[in-house]
């Protein structure tokens, strides 16, 4: 196999920046629309203080792929640096003046661009230095250490830009202040973006270690705070001062499918503070308008209100507009004491194209008056654009994404109770109809009206019938709903059932668990699927109390879409989250008769959209396929004859995990290790001898993760299976 192997020689800039000290840094990426170009940017951080010198003109960074054997080797040229402004005009930094208690921070970026060789799906950029700060708190031995930042890049059928985040991130924080601050991201090709915290590297999958008492999810210890909210908050707080070292991923998904990430690797300083330093950052009073549709002919209008936590600051507030051929936005604002207003309102031209033009960014920068650091921040409101008739009602498709299906009753529950102008004439067959704008809108603004399905000016569950009639008929207008998975599972559990032909099994479906509920939770829809068997009649979904709600604060909505499947719908209908976990419904189906003894049965779930009182979508989430095998009643003489007790344990487990049980006669059980996808990592067969039986599982080369194991034996007529924690 023919090898590119390209190598620059960089030490003379190796040794520039060996002495920098850097504090933080993020490499990413953007197509230049030429197969195989991108542009490549490197921001790197530095604090000004005595061990620190100036930043380099050239750095180097290298791009890989394993599986081609190449390293391309690249220079990126400095292309501007600046002094962070973090601190309110008059405060002196040690940007200014070395001896200041405020520290000073300069941040530069480096661009170039880089042609890869040949086109496959592993390649990954790296910047790779040296030259961590000294005297970080929290990570051990970081100080001096390698400096490691990575953003890989697929190209198998997919041209991606990275991700930017609208603000630099924090540097330096007072202590004891709890802020929220904002992660609001561009991205070019509209993909959805998805916020983690993770260990901080030296080198390729190399952590470096926390100190005692620290973590990558606690960089301040167990007396701070450090998390992500609503995927688009970081919420901070120090309570000592000192350098602490944050890693943060940003991970990007496309419709679903994971596309690739950037890494933030930073310092935050913090300091002491005294009376009147509180930070403080202004906030959105609702997030239910910062990712908008529009279309040609329709009149926008988005309203913007601003709060400060502190409620005696002065709020600020400046609209950027993006200027598009054909479009002219107007812009009102009126800052205060607390508090800021304004709007943002626009007809879309009629010729604005949405195949060409998908979507555009308005960008708001808020601001108080509080000294001495600023609390400012950057929101990004998204402004999709697709195809529509201004006026146009179909009946049942709620949401108006084109077609009827199961996130429509999605829309009916975000509305419910909702009134406005009833249809004139109003009909439910399959054909646009007008109807009067309602006052207000909801997901993404969508009229409301839409959800009003059969047309009599209330929202209500008999827009469910329509919705069934209607069901799976589609037009011209609208655009694709969204998914991607992470966080907590939606999963099946088949114990204790008796899978035997020509009986009817009630299977369990939980969303999330004790170690990971879910939260600011309105709803769901998912299409599930019985697959292996030959079912009579659909499988029937059964719904009662249960965390989410009850009779009088929830709907729930079912469609058998095959005999094998069926598209289910279940959200509260009071406009309030709930957060929780454990049982949320019942899967019942009857096995045919004819069914073989050894079939094996496979339930899954398949095209799953949550969402919150917003509509906002929740990305962090897993859907876990599940099996059993269907077999042969077992006589009452042999009732005792199968494997019990069985057990996994320690779980979490580090290397090695034992797997125990009682089988009742010799036979051979067959033991399979899976991933959450179902790919296969392990699987052996162990011959048991009558009695109690212990199998030991070794972890292996298996990375820290969530696994399946599965355990059947067609001899004793068992199959059972277990989550297995990798440590």
């Amino acid at each position: 196999m023919r090898r590119y192997i390209t190598i620059l020689v960089f030490l003379l800039c190796g040794l520039q920046a060996g002495a920098n000290h850097f504090t933080g840094g993020n490499l990413r990426y953007e197509y230049t629309g030429v197969q195989r170009q991108y542009r490549v940017v490197l921001t790197l951080y530095k604090s000004c203080e005595p061990t620190a010198i100036d930043l380099p003109s050239f750095i180097n960074i290298y791009a890989e792929s394993k599986s081609k054997n190449i390293i391309l080797s690249k220079n990126l040229g400095r292309i501007s640096e600046d002094t962070l402004a973090v601190f309110c005009p008059g405060t002196i930094n040690t940007c200014n003046n070395m001896t200041s208690p405020y520290p000073g921070y300069i941040v530069a970026e480096y661009a170039d661009t880089i042609i890869f060789p040949v086109v496959t799906n592993d390649w990954n950029l790296v910047f790779s230095n040296s030259s961590r700060s000294l005297n970080i708190v929290n990570l051990q031995g970081a100080s001096g250490t390698a400096f490691y930042i990575d953003a890989p890049v697929n190209m198998s059928g997919v041209d991606n830009s990275s991700a930017k985040l609208a603000e630099y991130p924090p540097h330096v924080l007072f202590i004891n202040d709890s802020i929220a601050i904002p992660l609001s991201a561009t991205d070019a090709d509209g993909d959805t973006v998805a916020y983690s915290f993770i260990n901080p590297e030296s080198s390729s999958g190399t952590n470096i270690p926390y100190y005692t008492g620290y973590n990558y999810s606690q960089p301040f210890g167990q007396t701070g705070l450090c998390y992500i909210k609503n995927n688009n908050t970081l919420v901070m707080k120090a309570t000592a001062v000192g350098k602490y070292t944050i890693a943060m991923r940003m991970k990007e998904y496309r419709k679903g499918k994971y596309i690739g990430y950037t890494t933030h690797d930073f310092i935050v300083t913090c300091v002491s503070s005294s009376p009147g330093n509180k930070l403080s950052i202004p906030e959105p009073a609702t997030r239910k308008y910062m990712n908008t549709y529009t279309c040609p002919g329709r009149k926008n209008y988005l309203s913007l209100n601003f709060i400060d936590p502190a409620s005696a600051d002065s709020v600020y507030m400046n609209i950027t507009t993006p200027s598009i051929p054909g479009f002219s936005f107007n812009t009102t604002g009126s800052n205060g004491v607390g508090s800021a207003n304004g709007s943002i309102s626009w007809t879309t031209p009629l010729s604005m194209n949405p195949s060409t033009l998908t979507f555009f960014d308005i960008a708001v920068l808020v601001r108080d008056n509080a000294c001495k650091q600023k609390g400012k921040a950057t929101y990004i409101y998204r402004v999709n654009t697709r195809e529509c008739s201004a006026d146009s009602v179909w009946p049942g498709d709620a949401n108006t994404d084109k077609v009827v299906d199961m996130y429509d009753p999605l829309a009916i529950a975000m509305n419910y109770n909702d009134t406005g102008s009833a249809r004139p004439n109003a009909a439910t067959t399959w054909a646009a109809q007008y109807c009067q704008y309602w006052d207000g809108s909801f997901l993404n603004n969508i009229d409301v009206k839409h959800a009003d399905c059969n047309g009599d000016g209330m929202i209500d569950t008999a827009d469910l019938a329509i919705v069934d009639s209607n069901y799976s008929k589609t037009h011209p207008k609208g655009g694709a709903a969204q998914k991607t998975t992470a966080g907590p599972d939606l999963y099946f559990d088949h114990s204790g059932i008796h899978p035997n032909p020509d009986s009817t099994v009630s299977i369990k479906m939980f969303l999330g668990n004790a170690n990971t509920p879910v939260s600011d939770f309105y709803g769901l829809a998912t299409h599930v699927l019985v697959d292996g068997l030959s079912l009579a009649t659909p499988p029937v979904i059964k719904h009662g109390s249960n965390w989410i709600g009850d009779s009088t604060n929830t709907l729930n909505f079912t469609k058998e879409v095959s005999a094998t499947s069926v598209d289910w719908a279940l959200a509260r209908t009071n406009k309030l989250n709930v957060n929780g976990q454990g049982w949320i419904a019942d899967l019942e189906f009857k096995i045919p008769a004819n069914t073989a003894s050894g079939t094996l049965v496979t339930l899954s779930y398949n095209n799953t959209k949550i969402i919150d009182k917003e509509g906002l979508d929740k990305f962090e989430f897993n859907t876990l396929t599940d099996t059993f095998y269907v077999w042969q009643p077992v006589y009452i003489s042999n009732v005792n004859n199968s494997i019990s007790k069985l057990r996994l344990y320690p779980n979490p487990s580090d290397d090695k995990a034992l797997l125990s049980f009682h089988s009742p006669q010799p036979c051979t059980i067959s033991i399979c290790v899976t991933d959450m996808t179902g790919r296969i990592l392990e699987s052996y067969n162990n011959s048991l001898q009558k009695g109690d039986n212990t199998i030991q599982l070794s972890a292996g080369t298996l990375p820290p993760g969530l696994y399946l194991v599965k355990v059947s034996s067609i001899d004793a007529g068992f199959a059972e299976t277990l989550k297995w924690i990798r440590r």
